[in-house]
């Protein structure tokens, strides 16, 4: 019986004695697992904070390199339409046999309007440009491009009144708008389409805007319209 005693106490001291070490040595691997989760949810949030400031970044040049893109395209058209406008009440003006004093007075006024409305597109315009460096382009940081300048000049005004503005040189087929930020960038083009106006001998052109590659970093998107 007392052997019987002293082995059960044997084994119930050695039990406690493996389970206190199993304890011990269970302890290790998951304080181990556990540094490791906490570790890599760090990352994770760091990952997560960088992907978000990145989307944020590229957000801001889009839209700042879109909106001055959308006011390019805006400018031409409306410098453009009032050229043709002008050029036809010229036309129009030259092509009468009998033209009165109001008449042309009132041809005269109406060419000045038009005048005083395409320097006002330009300087605005130019505002634009000089607050594009000033600002470095989207004010984030970013390395702009120079805006294209609009080399129209206007000829000095003839019998009729003003004349309607001249590129000086070759004008463009399209101009670029870009800002970098390495290694992100973002860049938008405006270009022309152009047909015919019925019953004369002049043309139009219908400016539209769209995102194109970057000259460092290449991106695709759909037309901003």
């Amino acid at each position: 019986m007392r052997k019987i005693q002293r082995t059960d106490h044997l084994i119930a001291t050695g039990s406690r004695k493996v389970l206190k070490g199993t304890e011990g040595v269970l302890s290790i691997p998951l304080a181990l697992v556990m540094a490791v989760v906490v570790t890599a949810a760090l990352g994770s949030i760091g990952l997560m904070e960088l992907q978000r400031r990145e989307i944020a970044l590229q957000l801001a040049m889009d839209t700042c390199v879109g909106k001055a893109a959308l006011h390019l395209k805006k400018t031409l058209t409306l410098v453009e339409a009032a050229n043709s406008r002008m050029q036809m009440e010229r036309v129009t003006a030259q092509a009468m046999t009998v033209f009165s004093p109001p008449a042309m007075e009132a041809l005269k006024a109406a060419l000045q309007l038009e005048a005083s409305l395409q320097d006002l597109q330009i300087q605005f315009w130019n505002f634009k440009r000089a607050r594009w460096l000033a600002e470095r382009g989207c004010a984030t940081g970013s390395v702009p491009w120079p805006l294209p300048e609009l080399k129209w000049v206007r000829p000095l005004p003839d019998f009729w009144g003003q004349k309607p503005l001249d590129w000086l040189g070759r004008q463009p087929s399209e101009f670029q708008i870009e800002v970098d930020h390495s290694p992100r960038s973002s860049a938008a083009r405006v270009l022309y389409t152009q047909k015919k106006i019925e019953l004369t001998s002049l043309t139009k052109r219908n400016w539209y805007a769209e995102w194109t590659s970057a000259r460092f970093i290449g991106m695709h998107r759909s037309n901003i319209r």
